[in-house]
Parts: structure tokens; sequence; C-alpha cells
């Protein structure tokens, strides 16, 4: 996690480092974080330039490291790379309130990703004709690919050449394989 870029922007030195800023202040740009990451309902933010310095450099990395799903270590790492604060009672308290509320964090940046509609149902024709007993091929022989999906009148259809189809096949074989080691 490049979180040098972040700290010097956001504050996040100014919350850990205990020379430059109190407990208390720590504590309430903390909770104001954490509330505000993870509340239905918008807490109100710090009106003091200190304090709020410190609130956004804090949700600022608690959403990073949430979103690239950093393990306990990792997360102390990543606070290390990024204030060169190593042993300290906030680096602590950081990393359980990290640990302790991972999960719903995550569960609230999914909440703001783009879904995408899903694939529902597929169909594909060879594009010609009927004439008479016997079937004539128009041109080049192309098929007709139509994806439903989820989302009504929102349903993709293209045409494409057997070389073309094989590739698709080929691509989507190589994202299933993807996703099925992901998934393990």
């Amino acid at each position: 996690m490049d979180s040098k870029n972040l700290l010097e922007a956001a504050g996040l030195s100014l919350a850990l480092n205990e020379s430059e800023s109190t407990d208390v202040e720590f504590e309430t740009a903390l909770n104001v974080c954490l509330d505000n990451i993870i509340s239905d309902e918008l807490v109100q933010q710090p009106k003091e330039s200190k304090l709020q310095e410190m609130y956004v450099g804090l949700c600022a990395f608690f959403l990073e490291a949430a979103k690239q799903d950093l393990s306990e270590t990792e997360f102390v790492l990543s606070l290390h790379e990024a204030t060169g604060i190593v042993d300290s009672k906030r680096v602590a308290i950081l990393t359980a309130a990290f640990n302790e509320h991972l999960h719903e964090i995550r569960s609230r940046l999914e909440e703001l990703g783009v879904k995408g509609s899903a694939v529902t149902d597929s169909l594909a024709s060879l594009a010609c004709r009927l004439a008479s007993t016997e079937v004539e091929k128009l041109g080049e022989a192309n098929c007709l690919v139509k994806l439903k999906t989820s989302v009504p009148g929102n349903d993709i259809q293209f045409v494409c050449s057997l070389p073309q189809l094989e590739d698709l096949v080929w691509t989507l074989r190589q994202a299933s394989k993807v996703v099925e080691r992901h998934a393990q």
C-alpha cells in the first residue's frame, strides 16, 4: 500500500504522533472516523482544522487498508511505512479498531461499488436462411450471441465470426480459472 502519499496529504502522522496531538484529539478523530465509515447516519465531522486533518487521514487509511484487505501484519507495516512510527499505543489502538471493524468497513465499501447486471440467460444462433429443404449460408458463417441480463432492456447482443467466438470462449475459460483460483 502506498501509504506515504496518503499520509502526507491527509494527516495520519499527526494522528499517530503523540507529541503533535493529545490522546483526546486522537480518540475523537478515530471515533468520528469509524462512526462515519460504518454508520448509516452521517456523524458531524470535526470543525477544528487539526482534528479534521487527523480525521481525514484516519478515514483514508482505513478505507484503503480495507479495500486492499490488509492482514494485521500488513496493516502495521503500512502504518510504519507511512509514519515511521513502529510501536506505540496509538498504532495498537488503530490496529485493534481496524481488525474489529474490517468486515463492516468492507461491507460499506461494497455498497459504494458499481455492480453490473448479471447474465441470466444466453442464446446463440448461426446466421443462415432456409430455402426449401436446404440451409443456405448468408455470406460468411457468423454467430449471433444474445446475453439476457438481470436488468430488463439491458440485454447484450453481438455478432461474431467463428474465430472471434473461439477467442471469446478461450477468454471466458481463462477468466473462469482465475476466479476459481481466487475462490480457493
